[in-house]
């Protein structure tokens, strides 16, 4: 099983890297990215890289991880789809974000009953 981390991935990025990550999602993202203009990974990774980040530490999962951070902080209302990421603007927004939050939660846990069912199977 797998131990829970003292840190998030995103905490753990080099501390150098931190002011470029903060300028990208505190400055950048809310100036540019909307629901209507949402901003993909590509382009936030791109946004790091040209200030300075390693292709390595740019990585989706660090991001997702970074956004992660930003929202249980309640830092920066960061949404997201399938379009990329936005700031919202609207307590709809956040609704609408939380809600797809739930969903994953409900997938997730009928993941984990299913497999718990399967695991009594094996033996």
């Amino acid at each position: 099983m797998r131990k829970k981390q003292d840190k998030s991935l995103a905490e753990s990025l080099p501390q150098k890297f931190w002011p470029q990550y903060e300028t990208v999602f505190m400055d950048i993202l809310p100036s540019v990215a909307t629901e209507a203009k949402p901003i993909k990974d590509p382009e936030i990774r791109s946004l790091l890289i040209n200030s300075g980040v390693p292709k390595s530490y740019t990585e989706g999962v660090i991001i997702r991880s970074y956004v992660n951070d930003l929202r249980r902080k309640r830092l920066l209302p960061v949404c997201s789809g399938t379009k990329g990421y936005w700031v919202a603007r609207t307590e709809k927004e956040i609704q609408e974000c939380i809600e797809a939050l739930r969903h994953r939660i409900y997938g997730i846990e009928a993941a984990i009953n299913g497999l718990e069912d399967l695991k009594t199977r094996i033996k």
